[in-house]
């Protein structure tokens, strides 16, 4: 079930759309009231700025748990993993996930980009590439699902960069985070550009 948007605006100038909602819970797909999220995307040239501003009203979670900042699920076509490791390019291989979500792997495989970004590519050295400042830790994995990629297809592959934090009370979260689209050394420039 999709989020209740209570607010959407379109701009012409800059290119730029605005939505304010109230997510559902990822695994009961139940609202949740104690949570607003605004959401920015703004096309600067070829790359998209996308701002979350979180608000959290509910009761203290206490315990620090990760953080998805943000969830990136993209067409199982582009399988190729990179990210920088120590200052150098790194490309591996995301575990595959199991069909029951379950792969006898407790809790996420967490690795670090010394970048801050990563990037998933086809055969050919393109795809898409995300980049979070701040926020080095991230985890990966694809899901197979039928085989299938492209619009109607059930394979994906997944990144989350990582930050750990509690929900308390009255919290309130914004950050700022990149994508773009194209070979290795177009998504290195832009992002090397941005920082």
């Amino acid at each position: 079930m999709p989020a209740e948007v209570t607010e959407f605006k379109a701009h012409k100038a800059p290119s730029e759309i605005t939505a304010t909602i109230t997510p559902r819970h990822w695994a009961n797909g139940q609202l949740c009231p104690e949570l607003e999220m605004q959401e920015s995307i703004r096309l600067d040239g070829k790359v998209a700025t996308i701002t979350f501003k979180m608000t959290y009203t509910g009761p203290d979670q206490g315990k620090p748990r990760h953080q998805e900042m943000p969830a990136v699920f993209v067409d199982g076509m582009l399988e190729n993993f990179v990210y920088t490791k120590d200052g150098q390019l790194t490309r591996s291989t995301p575990r595959i996930l199991a069909e029951n979500g379950r792969d006898g792997v407790d809790g996420l495989a967490i690795d670090h980009s010394s970048s801050e970004w990563v990037a998933y590519l086809d055969d050919n050295n393109w795809g898409i590439g995300i980049y979070t400042p701040g926020t080095p830790e991230f985890t990966c994995y694809r899901a197979l699902g039928n085989g299938t990629t492209g619009p109607s297809g059930s394979a994906c592959s997944y990144v989350a960069p990582i930050r750990t934090f509690a929900l308390t009370t009255g919290l309130k979260m914004e950050y700022t985070f990149y994508l773009t689209i194209g070979t290795l050394e177009e998504i290195q420039a832009r992002f090397e550009a941005l920082q």
